[in-house]
């Protein structure tokens, strides 16, 4: 078939590094983190071990679906470590290679929920941040820095999949579900000051303060939000069980937002989001209260780090 607007492919994959990503040995478990986001609203974790990070190069061809050896050599020693801090985060995932994207390697799964796909799409950011990482060797024009770092930045999303290709088993392509028409509202300014206007943080709000308790904010962390034209899932905690419930959580979700997509997105078009638009509290009344305690569960807490730059703290309580 043709690709939908939104395809991912996963054209090339890595024995070796497959082999790093099989299922953790029983009683692993991922060493002491913290979950955080900087002032940019960008997610990591912080470790309480460095992760050293090899130069990279900074060009590829995206017309070369295969990475080069040098590449995989790299990406194979920071996986290693990633691992042995995080073992239950890759446990059973799968790697492939982004040709137009190579400082964020990705590994991926497939889940089933009812008759629904979904793809969980894992992956993590190797390039030098310097508030966050001590640099070794610094880059050039051909490659990236060296550096040292306890924050690792990623992204753990759950898509929503209209198709899976397959061929003897093997996945060549997924389709995602796109349940958002269009995104793009206008624009505003003139000349060199004109930019578009996007509905894209306006649904994520409307989608996530929709199954939040009344009042409560979770910025800058929306567990539902708009991407890929579609409803995704952000899940912050790495662990096979914590993915299990993300998904259930997700999957009931998602289907009472599908039907009642296209009236959100009508509102959004001619207002900016707000809990007090007669549309979101509609909606919100036929929301059972008992869904609302998955997420209740979240705490965030804003802190200085030690640049005296604001960050937040996500916390989670069992």
């Amino acid at each position: 078939m043709d690709d939908l607007p939104y395809t991912i492919r996963p054209l090339f994959s890595d024995p070796d590094c497959d082999r790093l990503l099989s299922p953790s040995q029983a009683g692993d478990t991922n060493a002491e983190h913290s979950l955080h986001f900087n002032q940019n609203e960008d997610f990591f974790i912080r470790l309480k071990s460095d992760i050293h990070v090899p130069s990279i190069p900074v060009h590829h061809d995206v017309r070369v679906l295969e990475p080069s050896e040098e590449y995989l050599g790299a990406l194979r020693q920071v996986l290693a470590q990633v691992k042995g801090l995080l073992p239950q985060a890759l446990s059973g995932l799968s790697y492939f290679f982004d040709p137009t994207d190579i400082a964020h390697p990705s590994f991926y799964k497939i889940f089933k929920a009812e008759s629904a796909f979904y793809l969980y799409l894992f992956r993590f950011d190797l390039s030098f941040r310097p508030q966050s990482c001590r640099l070794i060797n610094p880059g050039n024009n051909d490659y990236r820095a060296e550096f040292l770092s306890n924050d690792l930045y990623l992204d753990s999303e759950l898509i929503p999949l209209e198709l899976v290709e397959a061929d003897a088993g093997r996945p060549l392509a997924f389709h995602v579900r796109q349940s958002v028409s269009q995104t793009w509202i206008g624009e505003t300014g003139k000349g060199y000051m004109l930019r578009g206007i996007w509905m894209d943080a306006g649904l994520s709000k409307f989608f996530t303060k929709l199954f939040l308790p009344p009042g409560k904010s979770l910025y800058p962390y929306y567990p539902l939000f708009c991407k890929y034209k579609s409803i995704c899932h952000m899940g912050p905690r790495l662990d096979s069980e914590s993915r299990r419930e993300d998904l259930a959580l997700f999957h009931r979700q998602a289907n009472f937002l599908y039907p009642r997509m296209e009236a959100i997105q009508k509102a959004l078009k001619s207002k900016e989001f707000s809990e007090s638009m007669s549309e979101f509290i509609e909606l919100k009344k036929r929301v059972p209260e008992s869904w609302y305690e998955a997420l209740s569960r979240y705490q965030v807490r804003a802190y200085l780090n030690d640049a005296d730059m604001k960050e937040y703290q996500l916390e989670y309580r069992a």
